[in-house]
């Protein structure tokens, strides 16, 4: 055989290419607004100014599944359940994050626990529809609210 012969060879085509790109994963528009509250207990810091028992989840265990209940979007629209930026919170959280090793998290996001005048949160890690919970905190300490008109 010649030079010449493999020059006419030709690639074969085993299958024809779609024109369209089509995405074979994609993610909900709306993120995780649209799914259910659901609770991680790894990230609990039990030794902390703010420590989380397994007591204290017991006690707190019908506010939780009432969230559980909820659509993100249905637990954000409640004005005390919001995320909060980690420089709002007291320098004393700030160092205990840092010493947890929580140093890349740039907010947190508290859960009003009680009904009423009460002043109990829960803290946690807030990642898509999941939350991690941290701290305790039955007296709004972790990020006081200056009253109105004082």
């Amino acid at each position: 055989m010649g030079k010449n012969s493999k020059n006419k060879k030709k690639p074969q085509i085993n299958f024809q290419p779609k024109p369209t790109k089509e995405a074979t994963h994609t993610k909900n528009p709306e993120g995780y607004q649209n799914q259910f509250i659901s609770w991680h207990l790894q990230c609990i810091d039990s030794s902390g100014a703010w420590p989380c028992s397994f007591e204290t989840l017991q006690k707190i265990r019908n506010r939780l599944s009432e969230y559980e209940n909820l659509k993100w979007s249905e637990v954000s629209s409640k004005g005390s359940n919001h995320p909060l930026p980690i420089n709002k919170i007291i320098p004393k959280a700030q160092r205990r994050l840092s010493e947890l090793g929580y140093v890349d998290i740039e907010s947190l996001y508290q859960l009003k626990i009680s009904n009423g005048n009460q002043k109990q949160r829960l803290w946690g890690i807030r990642k898509e529809n999941i939350f991690q919970i941290l701290w305790w905190d039955p007296r709004h300490e972790v990020c006081p609210v200056e009253k109105r008109n004082t």
